[in-house]
This record gives C-alpha cells, structure tokens and sequence, in this order.
C-alpha cells in the first residue's frame, strides 16, 4: 500500500500542509500512521476521506457537517452525493437554456438572427418548468403525485403573455419585501401579489397550500436563498410572516 507523507499528500490533493495539520487536529482526518520522528503518513483510505471531505466542502457542507456526514454508512453518503449530482445537472440544464436564450438576445439585438415573438421567451418558459420538474420528487409525497402532474401540464399549456404577467407580478413582490420593516399594507399587499403569482404556476390555490409554501420557504434553503438573493436577506422570512400574519 502506497504511502504519503503530508507534504506528498498536499501536492496530490491541492489541499496545503497546514490545511492537513488542521483536519488532524480537529480529527476530522487522521494520518494513518506516524513515523519514528514523528511525521504524518496517509495511506489510501486517508486520501479516500480527504477526497470526501473536499468535495463535500465544495457542496457547501460546514466542517463540522462533513465531520457528521462521514460518519454516516457509506450508503447514505451515497444517496446525498446522487441526490447532489442530480440537483446539479439541473442547475447546468437552467444555465445552459440562460446561455441560448442570451446567445439569441443579442444576435437579434445586433439584427443577425430573426426572432418571433414565441422565441424571446421559450427560453424563460423552459426554465420555470425545469424548476418545477427540479421539485416533483419531494412534492409528489407532500402534495400527491397526480396534483403535481396536473401543475406540469398546466405550465406546459401557459401563453407566453402568461409568463410575462407572472414575471411582472413576482417583480412588485420583490420590490415590496425589500422593504426591511413591513407595514400592515405592504404584508396585505405582498400577500395577494404573492396568491396572483402562485395561480398563475398552479392548476388549483387554497389557502392550506398557501400557507404550507410559507412554511417552506423557512425550511428549504433554496427558497430561502432564492427569495433573499432577490430581495435581500431575510426576504423569505418577511414573505412567510406576512403570510401567516394575514391568510387565516
């Protein structure tokens, strides 16, 4: 079994000595073994975690996650890394369809490509929906697979004017909850922009569904970061607040 010492295990991994030493001493990745003068060596299930622990650094993870989360069966960890690899072909999906749809804006600004009206925003249609493909799984078990199917066929049949109103509407929500201290207004205000957006991306509206998305948007941390990067920090909260504040 091939070993390495810190410095060889630094220039394999790209991770620096003193990164190494740390990982050592919080125990988040021992050394396998020490030599008679005391230096560190790794061998190969050593350069296995070290692996683990750098791509699950560049998921996002804390160090104090990825302590937990190595501790967990290899199957599990297996689940978390699929779960992880889908999310992201999604996401390179949305930005590979942003990419076309700019490619194409500004052939047809600089007036070397034609576009029709249905083109400018096939683009923007094919990503909402991809966004709600992105959430089936988890709602088919929370809200019933045959109620997300109908909200799919419903996007799939929306005009492109449709979209366009949504956009406009989900812009005035986002203008009213940057607002850091909301008025009994604004809530009121936010709420019902907030219900016209929600019907124009779903077949059916109640307030329990309403309400359950409020609570969503304070458990998933995608919601959170979707709403407080166009909105400011803490424009899930103010948004989720407001709903149960005022839709009882």
């Amino acid at each position: 079994m091939e070993k390495y010492n810190i410095k060889e295990l630094a220039t394999l991994s790209g991770v620096s000595s003193r990164t190494l030493r740390y990982y050592d001493q919080i125990k988040l990745l021992s050394p396998l073994t020490r030599t008679s003068a005391g230096y560190r060596l790794y061998g190969t299930k050593e350069v296995d975690r070290l692996q683990q622990i750098l791509v699950y650094k560049k998921l996002g993870f804390s160090l104090q996650q990825i302590q937990q989360l190595l501790d967990q069966p290899t199957t599990t960890q297996l689940i978390l890394f699929e779960q992880q690899y889908q999310a992201l072909k999604q996401m390179k999906q949305q930005i590979e369809l942003q990419l076309n749809t700019l490619e194409k804006t500004i052939a047809y600004q600089k007036g070397d490509v034609q576009m029709n009206d249905q083109e400018k925003f096939i683009g923007l249609k094919e990503e909402k929906l991809i966004q709600q493909q992105e959430y089936q799984a988890e709602s088919s078990t929370k809200y019933g697979e045959a109620i997300v199917n109908k909200t799919i066929e419903h996007l799939e049949k929306k005009a492109e004017h449709d979209f366009q109103t949504a956009e406009a509407i989900e812009q005035q929500l986002m203008v009213l909850l940057k607002n850091q201290v909301l008025s009994l207004d604004e809530q009121t205000q936010i709420v019902a922009l907030h219900k016209q957006w929600l019907q124009h991306y779903t077949p059916y509206y109640n307030k329990d569904y309403h309400r359950q998305l409020a609570d969503l948007y304070l458990e998933d941390e995608r919601f959170q970061k979707y709403y407080d990067q166009k909105a400011g920090e803490g424009a899930a909260k103010r948004l989720s607040e407001s709903i149960h504040s005022l839709l009882l």
